[in-house]
C-alpha cells in the first residue's frame, strides 16, 4: 500500500489534480494485478484484493471534498503555523513544508492524514465558516451587473485615478496611491475612495497578492480589471500618473493647502529630499520649516503624499493623499470651463490614460455641473470590516464590496456625514 500511494507531503508545487491521476493510474495497476492472482489463485487470495478494495475505498474518499484554491491553502498555512505546525510563509502553494505540516496535524487530530486541504481538516482548523463567506465569485459578477446597471440608470461617473513611484520608464512602479473618483448626480456628491497599497486582492492571472502588484506587473488595466473583479465595481477611465507629472499638474494649479502638522515636518523633509534627487532638483528651494496650513508647491505635495512612517502608517497616508487631491479639486472649482479644458489637454500629455476627447469634454461638463456638490472621502477597508494577514489587509466579503456599492451609487443626497 505504501508503495502504491507516493505521499502528498513529500511533493512539491505538483498539483493535486495530476498528482491524483498518478495515484488512481496506480491503484488501477495494482487491481489488474490482485484480479490475475486471484483468477489463478482462486479463494486463498481473496484476502488481499477485498483488504485492498476497502482501502482504495477509504482512501479515495479523502478525494471527494478537497480544497486547492491559493486562497483556501493560505489561511490554512496561517492557522496550521499560529498552532506551530510549521508551513513556512502561508504563499498558497502546497509545497513540502505545508503538506508535511497538514499530514503531521491530522495524524495528531485523529482526521484522514494524507497531507492535503480536505473538507475535514477545514472544518477541524474552523475555517469553513470564513471560507464560506469569501466565496463570493457569484455575487461579485452580479455586483459587476448592478453597477453597471447603476452607472447607466443614474449618471455615475467613475475615474480610477493611479499614483506610482515611477522612476524611470522601464517598469510601471508600486501604485501608492489607488483612488475611485465618483461624480454620482443623483447623490449630488463626488466620493473619493483610496484602496490601500496593502489591500489582499484576487489578481486575475497572478493569484493572490497585494492589491499594488497589480500595477506593477501589468499597469493600469490589470488593477482595473483587479478592482472590478474583487470589488464588483464599473470602471470609465482612468489616469495614472507619476512623481514627475504629479508635481507639474499641481504647480499648473498654483498648488493646493495643506495643513501640516508638527510630528510630520522631518519626515515631510526627508521626503522632499528624496523627490528633489529624483526629479533633478535642489531639495533646499523646497523644505519647510513650520507647522500650520501651508501652501504646498507640486514637489512638496508629492512629498506630503508619501509621508507613511509617523502618524498612523499608510491609513493616515491614504488620507493625507486624498486632502491633496481634495484641495486641488477646490482649487479647480474655482475656475472656468474654458481654462479648464486648456488644462485638461496639458494635463492628459503628462499621464498614462484611456481618455478619449469625446470623454474629456464629457467629463469637464459633469465636473462643472458638480462644483456644488459634496465632497466625501473614504478607504477600503472599512475600520470594521477587515482584518491583518501576512501583511496584507483582509476585507470581509461581500459586507466590503455591499456598503462601497452603496455608497458610490447612493440614489438619494448625500452628506459628509
Amino acid at each position: 500500500w505504501l508503495n502504491v500511494l507516493p505521499p502528498a507531503y513529500k511533493k512539491s508545487r505538483v498539483s493535486l489534480a495530476f498528482e491524483e491521476e498518478i495515484v488512481y493510474s496506480r491503484l488501477m495497476k495494482k487491481m489488474r494485478i490482485y484480479a490475475e492472482a486471484f483468477r489463478e489463485n482462486g479463494m486463498k487470495k481473496i484476502f488481499l484484493p477485498i483488504v485492498f478494495l476497502i482501502m482504495t475505498i477509504f482512501f479515495t474518499s479523502s478525494f471527494s471534498a478537497r480544497y486547492t484554491d491559493e486562497v483556501t491553502i493560505m489561511l490554512v498555512q496561517e492557522k496550521l503555523n499560529s498552532e506551530n505546525y510549521e508551513c513556512g510563509t502561508p504563499d498558497g502553494i502546497m509545497g513540502n513544508n505545508t503538506s508535511q505540516a497538514i499530514f503531521n496535524y491530522q495524524k495528531d487530530h485523529g482526521l484522514t492524514a494524507n497531507g492535503m486541504v480536505t473538507e475535514e481538516l477545514i472544518e477541524e482548523l474552523g475555517l469553513k465558516e470564513l471560507l464560506e463567506e469569501d466565496t463570493t465569485e457569484d455575487t461579485s459578477e452580479a455586483q459587476q451587473t448592478e453597477a453597471a446597471d447603476a452607472t447607466e440608470s443614474n449618471g455615475t461617473y467613475n475615474l480610477l485615478i493611479i499614483g506610482s513611484d515611477r522612476r524611470s520608464s522601464g517598469w510601471y512602479g508600486n501604485s501608492d496611491v489607488i483612488v475611485l473618483m465618483t461624480i454620482n448626480p443623483k447623490a449630488e456628491a463626488i466620493f473619493m475612495v483610496s484602496f490601500m497599497r496593502d489591500l489582499y486582492a484576487d489578481i486575475p492571472g497572478y493569484g493572490v497578492h497585494k492589491i499594488n502588484y497589480s500595477y506593477e506587473a501589468a499597469g493600469p488595466e490589470k488593477l482595473e480589471e483587479t478592482l472590478i473583479s474583487n470589488f464588483g465595481v464599473h470602471i470609465d477611465n482612468y489616469v495614472a500618473v507619476d512623481w514627475s507629472s504629479t508635481a507639474q499638474i499641481i504647480d499648473m494649479f498654483g498648488g493646493v493647502d495643506i495643513e501640516i502638522k508638527d510630528y510630520e515636518i522631518n519626515n515631510l523633509n526627508g521626503l522632499i529630499s528624496d523627490v528633489c534627487v529624483n526629479l533633478g532638483l535642489d531639495a533646499y528651494n523646497y523644505y519647510l520649516y513650520s507647522s500650520g496650513m501651508q501652501h504646498l508647491n507640486g514637489v512638496q505635495a508629492v512629498a506630503y503624499s508619501r509621508i507613511r512612517y509617523v502618524g498612523n502608517n499608510d491609513y493616515e497616508r491614504t488620507q493625507r493623499q486624498r486632502s491633496v487631491l481634495s484641495s486641488l479639486i477646490n482649487t479647480v472649482s474655482s475656475g472656468d470651463k474654458t481654462e479648464l479644458m486648456k488644462n485638461a489637454v496639458e494635463i492628459l500629455k503628462l499621464t498614462d490614460h484611456d481618455l478619449s476627447m469625446t470623454d474629456i469634454v464629457k467629463l469637464a461638463g459633469m465636473y462643472f455641473s458638480a462644483r456644488d456638490y459634496t465632497l466625501i472621502t473614504d478607504r477600503v477597508p472599512y475600520d470594521d470590516l477587515y482584518y491583518s494577514q501576512n501583511e496584507m489587509l483582509v476585507p470581509s466579503q461581500p459586507a466590503t464590496n455591499e456598503r462601497l456599492l452603496g455608497e458610490i451609487y447612493a440614489t438619494e443626497k448625500a452628506d459628509e456625514s
